[in-house]
């Protein structure tokens, strides 16, 4: 090629292929801990992501909480597309009933994601107007495996964790003076790399169309090694992994 000749390698490709390349060879760096309070209504945006999905749901950074109204089948909340986690971690999040009627059928869930296995794990808080002894229960899935425990004493607000140590991941939630767990499972499956994502929305089938909204805050994620972070492609739930 000549001096002064410049050759053309398709725009949006070439484009495409050095952010593919970035991400391959961004570093992961040491320890370290990612909190996140919403203070003065405002969030880290190169580290979260607000969206929803589906009908009649929305979120909103109001109250210096991040608050999600539930008003149809759709789902909504916060998700760290900025971010993954390698290695073990500690992840708490606050969450708030503000508005909460009796049988509304609603959920609140945080969970790791490693696509395409978005939902491997998951802890949530639930209402499930189907189970008249359990109506307000914690509940945990590991891998298609269910188990849920009611709840007693204040309900109005709580917290959720996720802890992973090695290929050993278990699920809480605080009863007001201790850590309640609601399941673990130990697998190779569960020591990859994550993204972790929050959101609230109907509880599987059974919501009732009564409104309900709940909020998130104070989210502390203590961690061992934080690497690159996975792209959207579309709603909750649907990412495209460049690694």
């Amino acid at each position: 090629m000549s001096t002064g000749q410049k050759r053309n390698y398709g725009g949006s490709a070439a484009v495409f292929l050095l952010a593919v390349l970035f991400l391959w060879l961004s570093p992961a760096y040491g320890s370290g801990t990612i909190s996140e309070n919403f203070t003065n209504n405002q969030f880290n945006t190169s580290l979260w992501t607000l969206q929803s999905m589906g009908q009649g749901t929305t979120v909103e950074v109001i109250n210096d909480r991040a608050e999600v109204t539930v008003a149809g089948p759709g789902y909504a909340g916060l998700y760290g597309y900025g971010f993954t986690l390698i290695g073990d971690f500690d992840m708490r999040v606050d969450f708030t009933l503000i508005n909460w009627p009796t049988n509304n059928g609603t959920q609140i869930i945080i969970y790791p994601f490693n696509p395409p296995q978005t939902m491997q794990v998951q802890v949530a808080r639930a209402n499930v107007p189907t189970d008249p002894t359990q109506k307000e229960q914690y509940f945990s899935i590991f891998s298609g495996a269910y188990n849920s425990t009611g709840v007693t004493g204040p309900t109005m607000s709580g917290t959720l964790r996720l802890l992973r140590t090695g290929n050993t991941m278990e699920v809480f939630y605080w009863d007001g003076a201790n850590w309640q767990s609601v399941g673990s499972k130990t697998d190779t499956s569960l020591g990859g790399r994550v993204g972790v994502g929050m959101n609230i929305g109907p509880y599987a089938n059974n919501y009732s169309g009564i409104p309900a909204i709940a909020a998130y805050d104070n989210i502390q994620i203590t961690y061992t090694t934080l690497g690159p972070g996975f792209t959207p492609t579309g709603g909750p739930g649907m990412f495209l992994l460049l690694e």
